[in-house]
């Protein structure tokens, strides 16, 4: 695999809905709104500015959000239509395939947000930032929005009224050569998102589209800060939201997994208050989850090397101590290894806990791949 001078990977959930954000969530506006002298508090929790008034801001606030509607989970595959052998594609096709193979349902791939996540990639490298906010007062060239909800209404992913919940999460790469290989990084950033524990999480939620973008700083005509950059980025739609009966459980990895990263040694939000990845790295995450509607505990989890016997101590990232405010729901946990795995090995998975208070266990096996982020 080509080295990597540095990769990093960021994440954001934001539910206006819920005032609920992760790394770059924040107020949303119109899609065009930028800081203004005015601020109103909406009922829900999130806030509205406004250059004319208070009352002004104050009317721009959201209706009680809409019931959440549910959909049966998409067992089907749903190639994506970007261009054959492009990098976004196989972003998009490997979400989908992981997805699919653990029983979390596949996503419909969507023009508007395939418009947003574009938008956005672009700004982040047209202004040389890396961040799930805009600023239109300090970056405004490609601006389209404050977060990522302004942005897919911006690129015309509902409305206001009608579309209050999207989310976002980016990987990218950083070579010191502008002459470098990007091949490859659609699928290796795609696993990166895939095997960290904040990531992952958004990852394997319960949305029903997806947007996709892939850029590369060599091919746009004389990018001006030196290198090479690239990056894959997804941006979620959550019109409805895909949900498992009430008994199902599912994980990812799961049973036959393969090619999973092993090695997490930078994350943004970290998923460990306190602990600096870089220093002190840790494996991939799994993810447990049940019914949207459910409420899952996990009491204990165990991943063992297969060849070795030998055990890895974990954690649980759970809603009482998920750092990104939002990702992480109250049907979905995701156990950490506090050590890195090894590459290219099998370990044995034993999980336990109750679903709404059903007990339950799952047990399987997956294997790492060679690759490290």
């Amino acid at each position: 695999m080509t080295t990597r001078q540095s990769t990093a990977l960021a994440a954001a959930f934001l539910w206006v809905a819920l005032a609920l954000g992760a790394c770059g969530g924040g107020s949303s506006g119109t899609g065009t709104a930028a800081s203004s002298l005015y601020t109103a508090s909406c009922s829900d929790g999130s806030t509205r500015s406004s250059a004319v008034s208070v009352a002004d801001a104050q009317v721009q606030c959201p209706a009680s959000a809409p019931p959440a509607s549910f959909t049966a989970i998409v067992s089907s595959p749903q190639p994506s239509t970007h261009p054959p052998g492009s990098e976004q594609k196989a972003a998009f096709d490997l979400l989908n395939q992981e997805r699919l193979a653990c029983g979390f349902g596949t996503l419909a791939q969507n023009a508007a947000l395939d418009t947003a996540a574009m938008n956005h990639a672009m700004y982040q490298f047209i202004n040389n930032v890396s961040s799930h906010d805009e600023d239109r007062d300090l970056y405004p060239a490609g601006f389209t929005g404050n977060n990522v909800l302004d942005r897919v209404w911006y690129a015309g992913y509902g409305t206001p009224a009608t579309v209050q919940q999207a989310s976002e999460d980016f990987a990218e790469g950083f070579r010191a050569l502008a002459t470098a290989s990007t091949a490859g990084d659609g699928t290796f950033f795609t696993r990166a998102l895939l095997s960290a524990p904040v990531h992952l999480a958004s990852m394997m939620s319960d949305a029903d589209a997806a947007g996709t973008a892939f850029v590369d700083s060599g091919t746009i005509a004389s990018y001006p800060f030196g290198g090479r950059r690239s990056m894959v980025l997804f941006n979620f739609g959550f019109k409805a939201r895909q949900s498992l009966d009430s008994a199902g459980v599912v994980t990812y990895p799961c049973q036959g997994s393969t090619g999973i990263v092993w090695k997490i040694s930078n994350e943004i939000p970290g998923p460990i208050p306190g602990r600096d990845l870089s220093v002190n790295p840790i494996g991939p995450g799994i993810v447990v989850k049940v019914a949207a509607n459910r409420v899952l505990a996990i009491n204990a989890a165990s991943i063992v090397n297969t060849g070795t016997s030998e055990a890895t101590s974990t954690y649980i990232l759970n809603t009482a101590n998920d750092p990104s405010g939002g990702v992480v729901a109250p049907n979905l946990a995701v156990v950490i290894p506090l050590a890195p795995l090894a590459a290219n090995t099998t370990y044995q998975v034993n999980v336990s806990g109750t679903n709404s208070g059903v007990p339950f266990t799952r047990s399987f096996t997956f294997m790492t791949g060679s690759t490290a982020s």
